[in-house]
């Protein structure tokens, strides 16, 4: 429920504080964001895109890692796991073929989309995101990743709080 409800107030957000038109806003959630929708629904921003335009890519999900294709020096690659991921069903891994998006993905989308405008920004709410883009060494101009630094661990003595000062 907390990644629907992140969606909910990202389209709300970029609707009301950003202008963005509702049109213009693609929400996949649950059962609906398959690997092959979140694909279908990549590659269609990437066709609509014109040049100059803002654009913002928002996932609130599982993150995860798979043995990298290729050599990697962490011998991984970082993925998001659509709802179809296969990683939950019991027969994984050997009858079920995962179809995380990975890092590598990601940057190959990236490129294309950036052909067409600079103005991207992405923001992935999951384990295992850090550098999605795969660009961590080798960013290209105008490119700045940014990430907010873990929260620290308050003691649990000074985290008691009488149930009357909780947010609901």
């Amino acid at each position: 429920r907390g990644c629907v409800n992140d969606v909910k107030v990202m389209k709300q957000t970029l609707e009301t504080a950003f202008r963005f038109p509702p049109e213009n806003i693609t929400v996949l959630c649950d059962e609906d964001a398959t690997a092959q929708r979140i694909r279908a629904a990549m590659d269609q921003l990437v066709d609509a895109c014109q040049a100059n335009d803002i654009v913002v890519f928002h996932y609130s999900g599982h993150g995860s890692r798979l043995a990298a294709r290729g050599e990697k020096p962490t011998g991984y690659d970082e993925s998001i796991m659509p709802s179809d991921s296969g990683r939950m069903n019991p027969a994984w891994p050997h009858q079920v073929q995962p179809c995380d998006i990975r890092d590598t993905d990601i940057q190959e989308w990236l490129s294309r989309l950036t052909q067409k405008t600079s103005n991207v920004t992405l923001i992935f709410d999951s384990c295992h995101s850090g550098s999605i883009t795969r660009m961590q060494d080798d960013l290209e101009e105008g490119t700045r990743l940014r990430w907010i630094e873990s929260d620290v661990v308050v003691e649990a003595s000074s985290a008691r709080v009488r149930m009357s000062d909780r947010r609901e």
